[in-house]
């Protein structure tokens, strides 16, 4: 499940839960957690650290489900996780 939302001065935020039982690593294409585009890094907001987003420029099974000309934002959640995500400008 993805949330997304326009913050203060241009800032966009997301947040992703995994609903499953299982532990997950996935792919998710920028533009459908709200982010935009060309986003290149994105913060984890609990933890603080700096996520990086990839470029993509075909289809491939490292970015399924992520359109070219978006960018990829690999995410792993445990069991009933989520994090929250904030773009950098």
């Amino acid at each position: 499940m993805v949330w997304a939302a326009d913050g203060p001065a241009g800032s966009r935020w997301a947040a992703v839960f995994n609903l499953s039982s299982d532990a997950r690593r996935e792919p998710f294409d920028t533009r459908s957690l709200g982010l935009g585009s060309s986003v290149v890094d994105v913060v984890d907001v609990w933890s603080g650290s700096t996520l990086s987003a990839s470029a993509v420029h075909e289809q491939s099974d490292a970015a399924r489900g992520v359109a070219p000309g978006s960018t990829v934002l690999h995410l792993g959640l445990p069991p009933h996780g989520c994090v929250l995500l904030r773009s950098v400008d």
